[in-house]
């Protein structure tokens, strides 16, 4: 009897280690993906650092590639704020424009399929984005939901 509830029990935690196991590989790519609070965080992990971090554009002092000031993307907010309006004749927009993450989805989706080369994002010596990381942005981009 001692053996057959000692077979049943290491049985048990057999299948409760397997359970435990299987939950650490890599989560899904969520289907849609939303930015509060999963698109949020994965740009403040990577990209708010020099594109939105304190309401400012912050050049990366590590990386200079020949640029002193970051492209004009706050990635630190979905919307954008400040008049935003498209001049026709030049293609400028005012000064007081701060393109947020929304406005920005195409190039967000052109870089983060640079995965090499000067224009990779972000640039080295940073690390780059896990598979899960870009496939995420990349579905986002798809149908960028706040």
């Amino acid at each position: 009897m001692a053996g057959r509830v000692g077979h049943c029990l290491s049985g048990i935690a057999a299948v409760a280690l397997a359970s435990l196991l299987a939950g650490c590989g890599e989560e899904p790519v969520p289907l849609q993906p939303a930015f509060e609070p999963t698109i949020r965080t994965l740009l403040a992990a990577h990209c708010v650092r020099c594109h939105g971090a304190g309401g400012t554009l912050n050049p990366d002092p590590e990386v200079l590639m020949g640029h002193d000031v970051p492209g004009l993307a706050y990635l630190d907010r979905y919307n954008d704020s400040g008049d935003c309006t498209v001049d026709p004749a030049t293609m400028a927009v005012g000064l007081s424009c701060k393109r947020g993450a929304l406005g920005m989805v195409a190039l967000i989706e052109h870089y983060v399929q640079q995965t090499t080369g000067a224009t990779a994002m972000p640039p080295a010596p940073a690390p780059r984005l896990t598979d899960w990381e870009l496939a995420t942005l990349l579905r986002w981009t798809a149908d960028p939901r706040p």
